[in-house]
């Protein structure tokens, strides 16, 4: 038998912790006042479930859908898995209604049913939007809406293969007693879209929109429920942005696409390591880099600018790298070369913004110094990958094989790195760099 009981519970809104009395502070955020009253009805089930082996269940091979957007696949692991829930979160203006928009088109185009609901848009600023992009399907559906209800009747009545929620945060469900983008709306909207993924096998892209801390906003179980969790990351140079990865039950995490937004839509960069060199092989202070995104690797560019003040101590400026990374290995050069540079400003960037965590960058960081120290260039076409430790001693990253075929393949043939012993031949040439005061006698 079955029953229901209504109870009263507070719950936080910044992460959906939940209470039966009300508190000032959140004890699992730590957020001031953001607790909010909100009642609930539990069904209370009795019945015993149904069960079996794990032998007992049978496996149907499930081909992937192809968004059409070879960034997009690459990120979702080879394509859109059907009955997956995909949550799409960024900041504003990042791009994730136009890249969405686009993807829903080519499904369409391909012969897929595609509804695209927004509650943040009416159907003729939709329609101004897939005309601005090219995006004009027959079987591309729209609703202009905030009822969850109405979303999966029409999902149901129309055989949508693909649904796109535009976003998590502003759709309702009726029978839940609370305003849209609550925790116990917005975690009720997911978990009916997973429920529907999953019993009627449709594809589901949620947008979710972000805090100003950049975390999904609304309570944390909701990247747990879903299927795959992708950012985009709208923070790097101009109108480039990167879709990345952090959860993936279909694929591989961490993987990264790169994008151009334009004034017809989201164009893919089909070579993204050309986009962060400037060609310019003479000038003192700059190294190259072999950074690694997911499964991509990019040859960029780091500069350093060492310059003495006139007064007092220097000044420290890290752009695109962890500061504290680069200033531990700003340290370890100045022992090794002798030098005390408290009487030095010292800039370290990255060219065009991009932020990389990569610690194999750190080698170039430390050549970039020596180079900007001593007013001489780097070799012509040299790469400098390794980690550098705060003893001075540079260490080889575990996916040192990979990045070599990456090197070759883009055509550099000089690489300083640790002494190691690789397992296949290449038209490269290894100059091996123990430490860092190995690395400055070897530098001109």
């Amino acid at each position: 038998m079955a029953g229901r009981k209504s109870r009263s519970s507070f719950v936080c809104s910044s992460c959906g912790y939940r209470t039966p009395r009300w508190i000032g502070q959140c004890p699992a955020c730590g957020e001031w006042g953001t607790f909010v009253q909100e009642s609930e009805s539990k069904k209370v089930e009795t019945r015993l479930p149904p069960v079996k082996s794990v032998k007992d269940v049978t496996l149907s091979p499930q081909q992937r859908l192809i968004t059409g957007i070879p960034e997009l696949d690459r990120v979702l692991g080879g394509g859109l898995v059907p009955g997956a829930v995909v949550l799409v979160g960024g900041v504003p203006g990042a791009g994730k209604s136009t890249l969405l928009m686009q993807a829903a088109d080519a499904l369409a185009r391909s012969g897929q049913q595609v509804l695209y609901a927004s509650a943040e848009e009416s159907e003729t600023q939709i329609r101004m939007r897939a005309e601005r992009i090219g995006s004009l399907s027959d079987n591309l559906l729209l609703y202009s809406g905030s009822v969850l209800d109405e979303v999966e009747v029409a999902c149901l009545h129309h055989n949508v293969q693909v649904l796109v929620l535009d976003s998590v945060q502003t759709f309702r469900c009726e029978d839940v007693p609370s305003s849209p983008g609550s925790p116990l709306q917005v975690r009720e909207v997911a978990a009916r879209m997973v429920q529907m993924a999953k019993t009627r096998n449709i594809s589901i892209f949620l947008i979710g929109h972000v805090t100003k801390e950049g975390h999904i906003a609304g309570p944390r179980m909701l990247e747990h429920m879903v299927d795959a969790v992708v950012y985009f990351d709208a923070s790097g140079p101009e109108n480039l942005r990167f879709l990345r990865a952090v959860k993936n039950r279909f694929g591989p995490v961490n993987e990264v696409g790169a994008f151009l937004m334009t004034s017809s839509g989201m164009k893919e960069v089909a070579d993204p390591a050309s986009a962060f060199l400037t060609g310019e092989e003479k000038e003192t202070g700059r190294a190259l880099a072999c950074a690694r995104e997911g499964t991509r690797d990019f040859v960029l560019e780091v500069h350093s600018l060492v310059r003495p003040v006139a007064f007092g101590y220097g000044r420290r400026v890290v752009t695109g790298l962890e500061t504290g990374r680069a200033l531990q290995t700003l340290a370890v050069v100045e022992k090794a070369l002798g030098r005390d540079f408290r009487q030095y400003d010292v800039y370290i960037s990255t060219v065009r913004g991009l932020r990389i965590r990569d610690t194999a960058a750190d080698l170039a960081v430390a050549a970039s110094v020596i180079s900007a120290v001593r007013g001489i260039p780097l070799p012509h076409g040299s790469v400098f990958m390794g980690e550098v430790t705060l003893t001075g001693r540079v260490l080889p990253d575990f996916t040192f094989e990979e990045r070599l075929d990456s090197l070759v393949r883009l055509g550099y043939r000089v690489v300083f790195s640790p002494p190691l012993r690789v397992k296949t031949a290449r038209e490269i040439r290894f100059v091996p760099v123990k430490n860092v005061e190995e690395l400055a006698e070897k530098l001109p």
